[in-house]
């Protein structure tokens, strides 16, 4: 519904943008007028007859028009039984008959030349006609349409394959609204060249079989013809089938073909490489299926399916997102050599016991392992280099994991295991500053230093409730106030000063836990008594036992009387959580204490760890460990602070902005994470994009960028493609040394192993496939190897790369920062990279109003001189145009 509702709002807003005519009352009809055409088309049904007729032509204060089309929800739910259309009439719009489930009779009178998406859904017809003047059919224009039986396809109609679709239940599966399969016959014309019938198929010329229809068709056993070559979208969808044989002669399986069927086995060519995405979606009677030699496991193939068990080939080298996602009777998976497992892959695979780790595998995604509530023992071979976020979180059984040696982050990976007892590898737990994920680090971390031993006793810590609380806190009084002074914010923030606020924040959050923890009753054990020592042993819990110094002569009754003494503790910290610092024991008017009393755990090993001083105004020495002041350096603002604001409602453009600052393994890039808030802003205020249309990613991983893409993919899918995108990227990029191709890389990537980076070929293959109407790319980083302003990457080999230039692809234009083995440099003094502070002072100047080919040259030229001035040497940034966009990327806007 959302997507409709998205749909139904973007075409009333095209609507009052592209007429500007009258509106008018007729009859029983509501009319709108397009003067630029000099035509009317019928907005609305004001009438009661069951048997109406459009009419031809309507007269408006002297003025006739020709009828034209029939707009969006015109006659929607209308009670209407028949309706003759004129014709007049060429267009039939979006959901202009939808729900008019009396509707039983449609009467062309010729000249219908389109009908759009959802025009007659759910309406009550049981035969339909198609007109022979129709040439263009939109998406589920007969979807829901219960009592359709037959439908006749002219052999005009060149477009059957899109809107079948839709008729046939093409949805996507996180769509559960109901909607029907094909049920009807479909007849079509012998002249048509394009299309036929034959046993219960409808294929195409190049005998891709379309659809099997009616989908209510009670046959046990179907083999596919011979002389089929491919299986279309949604051909078997929902359909009744339940055995079925695929011949070697079949080469391709699309998106969905066999989703929500009732297959139960499926015998599938070993040869057989091109596979889409869902296509065993939510069969829930496939329990097994031998898959054949493909390359990659394709996104939601068999999500929410009924597969038992699975071998993934050798030659399987993928495993992409949502594959088995929600596989609730998944029990058992063997991957054979596969390198990469996608986020969400066997997500909510809640019986899965046994999962076979290849030693090829490189990298596990983003909740890949989530909800995985019976997995109970996990080895990840030592070859896993990232783990993604919550990759195994909520697997609640979850008792044993072996992680490789050169995992060194990981987040929240095992967030709510409250069985997990035993991580075997160098890695202990502790939570992150902000948001109190989990995260894993190496044994040099002086913050939490015990093994994991138990989740639960881990997440009651005081370490765990005050790092979160204190370090945020530090962290925004460590930033410069709105009216302070530059001066002012010096003098203000010290080491010193922020020692003392950091010791009065954990001695707060001290309070704060202690209150909260304080048991409402006292309970304790007593032990036997140790007449060596006078002393009862008084045990609290597996972490605490007191003991009670009592003369040997009243212990006799100082224990027969236990449960009258009156007791007094005194809580604190103790061992990192609390415990009793001392207590007094009143029996019959005397006093006892403890032999020992305690003080509240010293928080050095907190401070240590909390985030170091890390102020704007200073150059920034880069190194795995988190960065310090070094010396100080007044940045300018200004490009910050003056964004200029535009009326402009750019609804329909959208941007992903990610900013890789925080590396783990190498240098970080300074001000990267600035660059993007900042550029971010600009697309709001400047630019006029809404706040929900600009998605700001910072500091990502390579799971993160796959989310990103995904992400923008199904906006344009939403929108089919009806978008602009801007794509914006500061952070590092490297070449891979043996085939010098370019990647982005992930926070958590050294370069080395450029698998688990993200391909700049890809970036624009997938960009240029979203069939948007125009996408621009900045890339503020260089791929020579080098870092942002002096040096080397570790994983680089001492001298700059040229690295191959990858083409654009579909209608875009991409915006370089510096050209073959050059370095991207910063602007200190700026708070920016050089090249994105240029970009956003044209945006300033301009307010955004500027054709691309200004942009380009501006930018070019002024980098090229401050570089040379400033760093002295050469950066020198590019415009380069995809091949098909000509010169048409020249009086580009952005705005």
């Amino acid at each position: 519904m959302r997507q409709k509702l998205l749909i139904n709002l973007l075409f009333a807003f095209c609507s009052i943008v592209t007429f500007a005519g009258p509106k008018f009352t007729v009859g029983d009809f509501s009319y709108s007028v397009y003067d630029s055409d000099n035509y009317a088309r019928v907005s609305g049904y004001l009438g009661n007859s069951d048997n109406i007729t459009i009419p031809s032509k309507v007269s408006y204060q002297g003025v006739s028009y020709p009828v034209s089309k029939i707009a969006p929800n015109a006659f929607q739910k209308t009670r209407i039984k028949t309706v003759v259309i004129p014709a007049s009439v060429k267009v039939i719009e979006y959901s202009a008959f939808s729900g008019c489930s009396e509707l039983k009779n449609v009467i062309f009178q010729g000249g219908v030349e389109k009908i759009e998406g959802d025009a007659f859904e759910y309406c009550g017809f049981d035969t339909f006609q198609i007109p022979n003047t129709v040439r263009d059919i939109g998406g589920g224009a007969f979807k829901g349409c219960k009592n359709l039986k037959r439908i006749d396809i002219p052999a005009t109609l060149t477009n059957l394959f899109g809107w079948l679709n839709g008729f046939a239940g093409n949805i996507r599966l996180d769509q559960n609204e109901g909607w029907c399969g094909l049920e009807c016959e479909i007849f079509v014309s012998p002249d048509n060249p394009n299309y036929s019938s034959e046993n219960g198929i409808l294929f195409n010329k190049d005998k891709t079989v379309l659809l099997r229809y009616p989908k209510t068709k009670k046959d046990i056993t179907y083999d596919i013809p011979s002389s089929v070559k491919t299986i279309g979208e949604s051909a078997f969808y929902d359909s009744q089938v339940q055995q079925m044989t695929i011949p070697s002669t079949v080469t391709s399986i699309r998106n969905s073909a066999f989703g929500g069927s009732q297959l139960k086995t499926i015998v599938i060519p070993s040869e057989l490489t091109d596979m889409g995405s869902g296509v065993f979606s939510g069969c829930n009677n496939l329990r097994q299926i031998e898959l054949p030699k493909l390359k990659t496991i394709p996104r939601n193939l068999f999500l929410r399916s009924g597969i038992e068990s699975i071998v993934i080939p050798s030659s399987v080298k993928r495993i992409e997102e949502y594959a088995f996602y929600d596989c609730k009777n998944l029990k058992q998976v063997t991957i054979s050599s596969a390198e990469s497992i996608d986020q969400c892959a066997f997500r909510g695979c809640e019986q899965l016991v046994d999962v076979e780790f290849p030693n090829e595998l490189k990298q596990i995604g983003e909740q890949a392992f989530s909800g995985c509530k019976s997995l109970t023992d996990v080895v990840i071979p030592n070859t896993v280099t990232s783990i993604g976020r919550m990759a195994f979180a909520y697997c609640t059984q979850l008792k044993r994991v072996r992680i490789p040696d050169n995992v060194s982050y990981l987040d929240g990976v095992f967030a709510n295991c409250p069985n997990l007892a035993e991580v075997k590898g160098y890695m202990v737990l502790y939570p992150n500053s902000l948001n109190n994920d989990y995260h894993l680090y190496d044994t040099s971390c002086p913050f939490y230093t015990n093994v994991i031993k138990d989740y639960n006793k881990a997440k009651n810590s005081f370490s765990f409730y005050a790092y979160g609380k204190v370090n945020k806190n530090i962290f925004e009084w460590q930033k410069k106030r709105e009216y302070e002074t530059t001066e002012q914010w010096k003098s203000r923030v010290t080491e010193e000063s922020r020692q003392q606020k950091i010791n009065e924040l954990i001695e707060q959050a001290r309070k704060d836990y202690i209150a909260q923890n304080t048991p409402q009753q006292f309970y304790g054990s007593l032990g036997t008594y140790d007449a060596d020592y006078n002393t009862f042993p008084l045990k609290l819990s597996d972490e605490q036992t007191l003991f009670i110094s009592v003369p040997q002569s009243e212990a006799q009754q100082f224990k027969e009387k236990w449960n009258k003494v009156k007791k007094a503790p005194v809580y604190g910290i103790v061992n990192d959580r609390i415990g009793v610092l001392s207590c007094s024991f009143t029996l019959k008017g005397k006093t006892y204490g403890l032999s020992k009393t305690y003080n509240n755990d010293n928080s050095a090993a907190l401070a240590l760890n909390l985030t170091p001083l890390e102020l704007d105004f200073g150059d920034r020495q880069n190194n795995n460990e988190l960065t310090k002041v070094q010396k100080a350096v007044t940045i300018d603002r200004t490009i910050d602070q003056n964004i200029p604001a535009n009326a402009t409602d750019n609804k329909q453009t959208f941007a992903v902005i990610i900013g890789n600052e925080r590396y783990t393994q190498v240098a970080q890039v300074p001000y990267a994470n600035n660059d993007a808030r900042i550029f971010a802003e600009y697309c709001k205020k400047t630019l006029g994009l809404p706040v929900q249309n600009v998605r700001l990613y910072e500091n990502t991983t390579f799971g993160t960028m796959l989310s990103a893409m995904a992400d923008v993919k199904k906006i344009a899918e939403a929108y089919n493609g009806d978008i602009n995108v801007i794509f914006y990227y500061a952070g590092h990029g490297v070449p891979n040394e043996s085939t010098k191709d370019a990647f982005l890389l992930p926070v958590d990537a050294d370069g080395q192993q450029t698998e688990v980076c993200y391909p700049v070929s890809r970036l624009y293959k997938e960009l240029g496939a979203l069939g948007a109407k125009n996408v621009v790319v900045f890339m503020d980083a260089c791929f020579s190897g080098a870092q942002r302003g002096e040096g080397m990457l570790a994983s680089a080999r001492g001298v700059a790369l040229k690295a191959k230039a990858e083409a654009p692809q579909g209608n875009m234009v991409v915006f370089s920062a510096a050209t073959g083995d050059e370095t991207a440099y910063p602007y200190k003094e700026k708070g920016h990279g050089m090249f994105t502070y240029f970009l956003l002072k044209k945006l300033q100047e301009s307010k955004g109003d500027c054709t691309l080919q200004e942009l380009g040259e501006y930018i070019q030229t002024n980098v090229r001189q401050q570089s040379v001035v400033i760093n002295r040497k050469s950066q020198t940034p590019t415009v380069v145009p995809s091949a098909g966009i000509g010169e048409s990327w020249k009086t580009m806007k952005l705005k």
